[in-house]
């Protein structure tokens, strides 16, 4: 998995905790190459990520 991210408060993907919208891509949209998750989308992917782990070792354990 490769994910562009970035510190920077920028507006170059849809969703996430703030429900960024298309017509928000406007406000800050810098990337003229690949849109980059800002850190909010960051962290929030991270968090997915480590949930569906736990998911998955848990049902293993279990059989």
């Amino acid at each position: 998995m490769h994910l562009e991210l970035t510190g920077e408060d920028v507006t170059e993907c849809t969703g996430g905790a703030r429900e960024l919208k298309d017509a928000d891509l406007e406000r800050a949209y810098r990337s003229t190459v690949d849109p980059r998750l800002n850190y909010e989308q960051s962290l929030e992917i991270a968090m997915a990520i480590v949930r569906k782990q736990g998911q998955q070792r848990a049902a293993e354990a279990r059989g």
